[in-house]
């Protein structure tokens, strides 16, 4: 193994070290050169006192020259141990305190008291290595408390009824949580960092499969879409299938987390087997009313023609209220039936040319009773210009009209004025129904084609709707390839209008269109 150039033990001292070693240097040269100038001053003065003389005493020489000369290589000695001892010293206490340091024991301290740059460095080091012990206990403090923050959001993700699936930018799966390894077949490990596109694929109500990267980059601006919700069949391993209701949304400042997406998966699959349920439940039910309902109405009906019965008024009056609420429970009943057909995708229309203005004034001239009882003047508007067949269910579009028809009456205070007329827009006829009633508030309007809807407030006081037919009338309408909206104002009235295309050679012969037909059926 190759020996680290950085490591403590190849780390040359040489700034100080180096200093030192000069400043003793120094010290030596100029004690050597000292002690040859005193030595050559002994000299001197020796050799001039003994001027003439030919014969030295040997202990004058020893006295003169040996021992002054030995006094000081002494004193040399002595301040040399000392210049060790001062510096070379604790700089070995340095270099070992630095070694243990460097092993990772931060809470060895070096002990140096020199007063000079040796001190000052052990002084640093001491500094430096408290100073990353705390740095390091913090950094343990920060690894658990972002350890248990991960711990807690793993609990909460995992513990999420719905499938959650986080993309990073290259739509590669980041996380994952049980619902969602349940709903695909894949268990977690299996789906990390695999593209979502290779792992799963969602399908519409016709069964194509859904371009996923499309939708990526439709949606990928935060502020442009924020959401894709769709509910979409979901093929996971294996072809396993599951009815999900799936939830796009992208992450704001997603490049700096190198994140994309969260996808939401909430299998819909209970939701819609006790749908079921509700729908043949209400199919069963309407059906075993109907029966007995009809020999009620054929009774009363029978009661209240037959002039052999002699009854007076008041029994006269209950039978009539009798048969009205009767068959106003039958309309009821065929409501719920044509719901459950509308659910079931069982509902259909039979689509035959018809001439739509004479349609019109029969239907306006039928409910011109109703609107006389209650002091409302109902008036057809015809356009100047001759009106092209139209491809429609003479029934069933009728039933939309009746239903425009009546609720305008039914909300519509007494002296007020109601407008039936149609307008060629296009390659449609465009028919609408305005009244002068209460009108209906804004936000209730997006909610006013849903089934079992009903505006709340002033509007629903004696009121006896279902909240059905608007429902009934807007299936009816998509099956004639046609649209239904409403135009409203509190306090101005109502403006429903409905649109049909207008006789084409492609529709020329009687068609029959289901409400689960491709050119009917609505996707997200």
């Amino acid at each position: 193994m190759s020996e680290d150039p950085f490591s403590l033990h190849n780390l040359e001292l040489t700034p100080l070290k180096k200093t030192l070693r000069i400043k003793i240097s120094i010290i030596f040269v100029f004690l050597g050169g000292l002690l040859a100038v005193i030595i050559s001053l002994i000299n001197l003065i020796w050799l001039r006192s003994e001027e003439g003389s030919q014969v030295v005493s040997l202990v004058y020489y020893l006295e003169a020259v040996v021992l002054p000369i030995l006094i000081l290589s002494l004193s040399l000695v002595a301040a040399s141990v000392f210049l060790v001892l001062r510096y070379l010293k604790p700089l070995e206490v340095l270099y070992q305190g630095a070694q243990i340091l460097a092993k990772g024991e931060l809470d060895h301290r070096i002990s140096i008291h020199t007063g000079d740059e040796i001190e000052f460095i052990s002084y640093s080091l001491n500094s430096l290595a408290q100073n990353l012990s705390e740095n390091l206990n913090k950094d343990a403090q920060s690894r658990e408390y972002i350890l248990a923050e991960k711990n807690k959001l793993d609990t909460i993700i995992s513990s999420i009824s719905d499938g959650v699936i986080v993309l990073d930018l290259h739509h590669n799966i980041v996380l994952a949580n049980r619902a969602a390894s349940r709903i695909t077949g894949y268990e977690i490990p299996e789906m990390l960092r695999q593209p979502v596109e290779s792992l799963i694929t969602l399908k519409n109500a016709s069964g194509q499969a859904i371009d996923l990267k499309k939708c990526f980059l439709d949606y990928a601006d935060p502020a442009g879409a924020p959401q894709l919700k769709i509910i979409t069949s979901l093929v996971g391993k294996n072809q396993q299938t599951t009815q999900v209701k799936a939830t796009v949304t992208p992450i704001i400042e997603n490049i700096q987390a190198d994140l994309s997406f969260i996808m939401t998966l909430h299998d819909v699959t209970p939701d819609q087997v006790f749908q079921q349920m509700q729908i043949d439940f209400v199919s069963m039910a309407s059906h075993e009313i109907r029966t007995p309902l009809t020999s009620i109405i054929n009774y009363l009906s029978v009661l209240a023609e037959d002039s052999s019965i002699q009854l007076d008024s008041e029994a006269q009056e209950f039978i009539k209220r009798a048969l009205t609420s009767a068959r106003q429970l039958t309309i009821l009943v065929d409501n719920l039936l044509n719901v459950s057909k509308i659910e079931r995708n069982t509902f259909s229309v039979s689509l035959n040319p018809m001439d739509w203005l004479k349609n019109l004034e029969h239907v306006v001239e039928s409910s011109r009773a109703q609107a006389v009882q209650k002091n409302i003047s109902l008036e057809l508007k015809l356009p100047s210009q001759s009106i092209p067949p139209v491809m429609a269910d003479e029934i069933r579009i009728n039933e939309v009209l009746n239903n425009l028809i009546s609720n305008a009456i039914s909300y519509t205070q007494e002296g007020g004025h109601i407008v039936i007329s149609c307008k060629i827009i296009g390659e449609e006829i465009v028919t609408y129904v305005r009244d002068t009633g209460a009108g209906i508030p804004i936000e209730a309007i997006p909610h006013l084609f849903t089934k079992f809807f009903r505006v709340a407030g002033s509007l629903d006081r004696g009121s006896k709707g279902t909240g059905l037919g608007l429902y009934i009338s807007k299936s009816i309408i998509d099956l004639h390839h046609g649209k239904i909206w409403v135009d409203s104002e509190v306090g101005k009235g109502s403006t429903f209008y409905f649109s049909l295309p207008l006789l084409q050679h492609a529709y020329q012969t009687p068609t029959i269109v289901q409400l689960n037909s491709p050119s009917t059926a609505q996707f997200d």
